[in-house]
């Protein structure tokens, strides 16, 4: 047997957007596997199938770094983990056109998460040549071909279904297909409480994913390959294919009067003012599994890429919250309406924390700012906390009455530090990013920092602006 290292990389990009963070979907790691010799005894004639083996990755794991993606903060096993009931593999040419579903062929027995955070799958399935003979007939060169995965975004992870494709979409359809405005394909708001727990027994919700890698294959390969022995094609090309969630990850961190260095205390702090609910209002209630095609072809490379530009061609898809008048207040509560989603408790991302310091997650689907969507009704947080600083002495010692509790609303910006001058709203949310917030005070006004952290390293040091 030869002893092989396996290097899967999965890279890096970090967009510096105002309040934004990569949430990277992406692998990084060094395998050691041992692999059957490959046998020089030709296939039978009669024999019109082989196998074939790769590898899916859902993040980095390691410090590796490829061009395509890039990350530089853990992700979780929730945000990782793939419903093996929900996922469809397709294979096309090297122009395109759809070949097959590899689907049915996939053998489940030897198909699997290999890696405890569910961030690595290996696959093996079988290629029916009597469904296809692009493999074979290009046995005297390479054989040049696309591998797609679709995952999590069916009724079986809490989405309705959609269907599946057939011999006449290609890829170029396929994309154009899933970003219509006529045809969304998730139709549902995204349930942060169940995504949460999307890596413990009785998950009833997964992230949506898709990826797509090319490969290239002596055809030799497909010549003498036999048995049960499959063509791996992670070791032959050193590629793995590569998954991009389709959710954008809120977070919001309560920080308040938690001086620089402290940990939170529960007990010390209770008297503190704290984060007691939050929201983002204004969202899409739709979303495309796959983003536009210009998103992933750069450079005439068409595979999985971080996106830099949301996938959305309608606002008519947007829930339009109350408006926000120019001294912060609404007429209703947007989330209580439906027009937005609640956050929730992240016990995962507080406890990665070194201050201990209270997370607060939501997962919402991209959004981008569109001129139909009126001004006063664009996206912005409400912020609910309890004993906020008791600023108006004068008031209290009049015996006026102080609320126990505060809520602020806050419009996302590309600028959210004080010193801002007149910036401009947010223009949009990106798949697979983080926009994380930071919550350092809370009484007449709310102090609010952000952070920019691309995800998927195993270490990060957060820097706020």
């Amino acid at each position: 047997m030869d002893r092989v290292r396996h290097l899967i990389n999965i890279g890096v990009m970090t967009a510096m957007l105002a309040a934004a963070a990569s949430l990277v979907v992406s692998c990084a790691l060094v395998i050691e596997k041992d692999f059957e010799d490959v046998p020089s005894v030709p296939v039978e004639d009669d024999d019109d199938s082989f196998q074939i083996r790769f590898q899916i990755c859902t993040r980095n794991i390691d410090t590796s770094r490829a061009p395509d993606i890039d990350g530089d903060e853990e992700g979780s096993a929730a945000e990782n983990v793939i419903n093996l009931k929900d996922i469809r593999y397709y294979i096309f040419d090297k122009d395109g056109n759809f070949l097959l579903d590899l689907t049915p062929d996939i053998d489940e027995s030897r198909s699997s998460a290999i890696s405890e955070d569910y961030s690595l799958y290996e696959v093996v399935a079988k290629i029916d040549e009597s469904k296809t003979d692009y493999f074979r007939k290009n046995k005297a060169g390479i054989v040049d071909f696309y591998l797609m995965a679709l995952a999590n975004y069916s009724s079986k992870s809490g989405y309705a279904d959609i269907g599946y494709l057939n011999n006449s979409d290609n890829i170029h359809s396929l994309a154009d297909m899933f970003t219509s405005p006529v045809t969304p394909v998730i139709n549902s708001l995204p349930d942060t409480e169940r995504l949460l727990n999307a890596a413990v027994a009785g998950r009833q919700a997964y992230f949506p994913m898709s990826g797509l890698q090319r490969f290239a294959v002596s055809g030799s390969w497909f010549e003498t390959q036999a048995g049960d022995i499959p063509i791996d094609l992670t070791y032959l090309t050193g590629k793995s294919l590569n998954m991009l969630r389709a959710v954008a990850k809120l977070e919001i961190i309560d920080k308040i009067n938690i001086k620089t260095g402290a940990t939170f205390d529960p007990v010390r702090d209770a008297d503190n003012p704290r984060i007691q609910g939050a929201s983002i209002d204004g969202v899409m209630k739709t979303a495309r599994l796959l983003p536009a095609e210009n998103q992933w072809r750069r450079n005439s490379v068409f595979e999985t890429r971080q996106v830099e530009y949301p996938s959305v061609t309608s606002a008519s898809h947007y829930l339009l919250p109350p408006a926000l008048a120019s001294d912060g207040s609404v007429s209703a509560s947007a989330s209580d309406a439906g027009y937005g989603l609640r956050f929730v408790y992240d016990e995962v991302e507080t406890m990665k924390r070194a201050d201990r310091c209270r997370v607060y997650s939501c997962y919402v689907w991209e959004y981008l700012l569109l001129p139909e969507i009126p001004s006063a009704q664009l996206p912005y947080l409400s912020v609910t906390v309890s004993n906020p600083d008791k600023v108006d002495e004068d008031a209290a010692l009049q015996g006026v009455a102080i609320p126990e509790t505060a809520t602020y609303h806050v419009r996302l910006m590309s600028d959210m530090t004080p010193a801002a001058v007149n910036p401009e709203p947010q223009k949009f949310i990106l798949r697979n990013h983080i926009y994380r917030y930071e919550i350092g005070g809370a009484g007449t006004k709310i102090s609010i920092r952000w952070s920019v952290c691309p995800m998927d390293k195993v270490s990060s040091d957060i820097t706020f602006n």
